[in-house]
């Protein structure tokens, strides 16, 4: 396995070659290490997501910015996800670990697609890797969040400085380890640099929440942060009709009530009397489709395809219902064993959700 010093060692050629998905794996990565060079490599930092550590190099290296690397990682073509691909063995390979455990250390996947409709065997799996690879690079949110004091610390620890998963998280307008409110970077390409020269610049503006810190949100807000790091760290999406059949059942033992349809019981009612309103508001805004909070009651229906309500509202479904993280750990567990209370439901659901489990337990 190659090593930071042995990574050095990589010519110039090469590390064209690397940016534009032309090293096809790790095999080639280590014989092109033999030759001699300048290429500055390092590991990712803790917490880093994959995209941060994919700038950080390119901004270390002196190797320009999206504007000189066209289609680098833009577009939806195949083509893109096979660049992808390779930065992303490339990126393991510094860091010194298995692909599956870089995905599970740095990327965001767990918030993007907790859910799906397929028998589906990790995020990391390679037997999917045009879907692992699409979303590999992704975030939640469109902008990139940064806390002043993690800044000053990485400059006196390390003497450089990256950005955080946790300060990306869809919600999260504070940093979890200093409980105060995150900067905003003022700049369309946000990772094309590392948060040191945003902050000297003076190209961040405060994020303008709702408290000053994380630890006067009240307990809502909290929770959903612990559900966002939840999903964060889930191995693989959860069976949507699983999910979906638990959320319902959770709703209906909390308050029974009839939905907005009349149908069915409200998810949205436990919402809308935990979350605060201005936090609520700002997130969840009924102009976008996507963050809708009227859909949050079409996750009653365990059916529901082929678009399911976005990530961000199952993460809400799922701070409002499951108040503790036992019960939050249980609504996400993939395995047959919680879910016995289906063995006492006739309904079609639970003889699907039978079906599925004995399927998944003869391919493994």
């Amino acid at each position: 396995m190659l090593t930071e010093a042995t990574w050095r060692q990589i010519d110039q050629r090469t590390r064209a070659l690397i940016c534009r998905g032309r090293v096809a794996d790790g095999v080639a990565a280590s014989r092109a290490a033999q030759l001699a060079g300048d290429w500055i490599a390092g590991a990712s930092m803790a917490d880093e997501p994959a995209i941060g550590h994919l700038r950080r190099l390119v901004y270390q290296n002196l190797l320009g910015s999206a504007d000189d690397e066209p289609g680098l990682l833009g577009g939806d073509d195949y083509a893109v996800t096979f660049r992808k691909a390779h930065w992303l063995e490339a990126l393991a390979l510094m860091t010194g670990v298995p692909v599956s455990e870089y995905i599970a250390a740095h990327a965001m996947v767990g918030l993007l697609v907790p859910v799906s409709h397929f028998s589906f065997p990790g995020y990391g799996d390679k037997s999917f890797f045009y879907f692992r690879d699409k979303y590999v690079f992704a975030l939640p949110r469109e902008f990139a969040c940064l806390c002043p004091d993690c800044v000053r610390k990485d400059l006196v620890s390390k003497h450089f400085t990256w950005f955080r998963r946790h300060h990306q998280m869809f919600g999260m307008e504070w940093c979890h380890l200093h409980d105060r409110e995150l900067l905003v970077v003022e700049d369309p390409q946000p990772y094309e640099k590392p948060p040191h020269i945003w902050l000297s610049r003076g190209q961040v503006t405060p994020f303008n929440a709702f408290v000053e810190s994380l630890r006067g949100a009240g307990d809502f807000v909290n929770r959903f942060v612990t559900t966002s790091k939840a999903l964060l760290a889930l191995p693989g999406p959860v069976f949507h009709e699983l999910l979906n059949w638990r959320l319902s059942r959770r709703a209906r033992l909390l308050a029974p009530r009839a939905s907005i349809s009349g149908r069915g019981t409200s998810i949205l009612s436990h919402v809308k009397r935990a979350a605060p309103e201005p936090w609520l508001r700002r997130h969840f805004s009924s102009t976008s489709p996507r963050y809708r909070l009227a859909d949050l009651d079409r996750l009653v229906d365990a059916s529901h395809l082929p678009n399911f309500p976005s990530a961000e509202l199952y993460t809400l479904a799922l701070t409002a219902l499951n108040a503790d993280p036992v019960e939050l750990s249980a609504a996400l567990s993939p395995t047959l064993r919680q879910t016995e209370g289906l063995e006492s439901d006739n309904s079609q659901l639970a003889r699907c959700l039978k079906r599925e489990f004995e399927l998944r337990r003869v391919r493994c």
